[in-house]
């Protein structure tokens, strides 16, 4: 039931920052290609682990045990890469809740975002304006 989490880019390491705040004991699998990704972040846990690789190879996905995660977001930068590795991580857990960043959140409608009720789209923009919109309008209120 660990959680894989993959690209740490700047979504990504800022997902990371707050999972571990929320839970520092959570179980988190960070794919990346990036071999010092957990260093550059300056996080530890003890449930936090790192495997260097590509998140759109089907050997990468495995070695992070895809099999077994409960929850497998992808978080790069490239609409296509998330599609392209939620595809592969589906294959490999059909009962795994996949949270997949789009950019392009239109994409959404193409793709029958409701087709399967464990297949989650985000987009990171809509999310942080309607955050700060809240924030905004109940500052604007005091």
């Amino acid at each position: 039931g660990h959680m894989v989490l993959c690209g740490a880019g700047e979504l990504g390491r800022t997902l990371l920052a707050e999972l571990l705040r929320k839970n520092p004991r959570a179980e988190v699998v960070v794919v990346d290609i990036h071999p010092d990704v957990i260093e550059e972040l300056g996080v530890s846990a003890p449930d936090l682990h790192h495997i260097h690789g590509d998140m759109m190879a089907l050997e990468t996905l495995r070695a992070a045990n895809i099999g077994s995660a409960s929850t497998v977001l992808f978080a790069s930068g490239s609409d296509i890469h998330n599609l392209e590795a939620a595809s592969k991580a589906l294959r490999l857990n059909p009962e795994a809740q996949v949270w997949v960043r789009l950019g392009h959140i239109h994409l959404t409608e193409m793709l029958g975002a409701n087709a399967r009720p464990n297949l989650h789209f985000f987009s990171p923009y809509e999310r942080a304006a309607k955050g700060l919109a809240e924030e905004l309008l109940s500052g604007a209120k005091e």
